[in-house]
């Protein structure tokens, strides 16, 4: 299965809500060794090398220092926001392959599930 670093988000979050579901035991087994074994290490990867171009191009103040927006969290980006864009979308169009074979909708029983989890999870190959 091959997903782009730009679905990697959308998979992270529709990974835990599958997690907080109550599912068949082979369908949780499943998910969790994927977490565990591949995911979780691919995820800590993505996380540092989005925030090494994120800090690449963040606005500094005199001293140097990163200048944050207001809600503390992400990094301003205003002087090379054209360069910033152009960089993060390549990174996100590049793939990673995981070693995981598709799960079949009935797989998951019959919990309720959001539409948006079902949809990112087919998207990204995860489910069909």
């Amino acid at each position: 299965m091959k997903i782009k670093l730009g679905q990697f988000e959308m998979l992270n979050y529709a990974l835990a809500g599958l997690c907080r579901l109550d599912l068949p035991r082979p369908a949780s087994h499943k998910i969790a060794d994927f977490i565990v074994k591949q995911f979780e290490d691919e995820n800590s990867i993505f996380t540092k090398e989005r925030i090494k171009i994120c800090e690449k191009y963040a606005d500094r103040d005199e001293s140097g220092n990163i200048i944050y927006l207001s809600t503390g969290k992400n990094y301003q980006i205003i002087t090379q926001k054209a360069e910033w864009d152009k960089e993060i979308a390549e990174y996100f169009e590049k793939e990673i392959e995981f070693d995981f074979i598709p799960m079949i909708e009935s797989d998951l029983g019959n919990d309720k599930i959001k539409p948006e989890i079902l949809i990112i999870l087919k998207k990204c190959g995860f489910l069909i």
